[in-house]
């Protein structure tokens, strides 16, 4: 099986044993920007022993990858927020890269067989399960249910050697979707091993849902499927 990662878009080496701190590079459109990912543990005022203090992470990065990011800063900054490690949001954070890697790509359309062929394969789907679709068919984007019905949206890059090498699949879920891929694989699969990963999250979403519709939520001021915590106000009487 071959997957869907790209290899050594950014590399980092712990600082330490206990793995506050990775410091490396981010590799991107042939550039190497220096990153450095520590934590912080922020202690409250009304404990002040290291097992009172909360954890927070800091990010050190070179402008150039800032000015790269662009607009995906905000998802950066989110992620820095909500991750509860380093090593997790390590994960979050290459992601990104990847995703704006694979959109500084030149799109050069398929050709008209393959084309062909990913319209066939949409329609094994569905076309109504299609949610947004570039016109040169490199990049699709699928509507899909959970097992509670609620919307998930799983998108699809298709780069020039589909299906020889694997799509970039990416979906709002508290783990990254990785998928897996094998010869005569099709955007069928991309969907049935989505539905597979959604289903790890039922319990927690369900959770987080009667939070959300039942409590006083004050962060994340905007909940997305990915984000996996809230940050509830408690009245005086609790």
């Amino acid at each position: 099986m071959r997957s869907n990662r790209r290899p050594g878009i950014l590399l980092l080496v712990p600082e330490d044993l206990e793995g506050t701190a990775q410091c490396g590079f981010a590799n991107m459109q042939d550039e190497s920007y220096r990153v450095r990912i520590s934590e912080r543990r922020m202690q409250t005022a009304r404990a002040r022993s290291e097992t009172a203090g909360s954890r927070k992470l800091h990010l050190e990065m070179e402008n150039g990858l800032i000015e790269v990011l662009g607009a995906e800063m905000n998802a950066v900054n989110n992620r820095l927020k909500s991750s509860q490690s380093v090593e997790s949001f390590v994960e979050e954070l290459e992601i990104i890269l990847e995703r704006v890697a694979s959109n500084m790509t030149s799109r050069v359309p398929p050709r008209a067989d393959t084309m062909m062929a990913i319209v066939a394969e949409i329609e094994e789907i569905g076309w109504n399960s299609v949610h947004d679709l570039h016109p040169d068919f490199n990049n699709v984007k699928f509507a899909v249910e959970d097992a509670a019905k609620r919307s998930h949206v799983v998108e699809v890059d298709l780069n020039m050697s589909y299906p020889h090498d694997p799509p970039v699949c990416r979906g709002a879920t508290p783990i990254p979707f990785i998928l897996r891929w094998r010869d005569g694989y099709t955007l069928r699969n991309v969907i049935e091993q989505f539905e597979e990963h959604l289903h790890q999250f039922q319990l927690l979403w369900d959770v987080l849902d009667d939070i959300d519709q039942h409590s006083w939520v004050l962060e994340p001021s905007v909940a997305t499927r990915d984000l996996a915590s809230r940050r509830i106000a408690i009245g005086n009487h609790c």
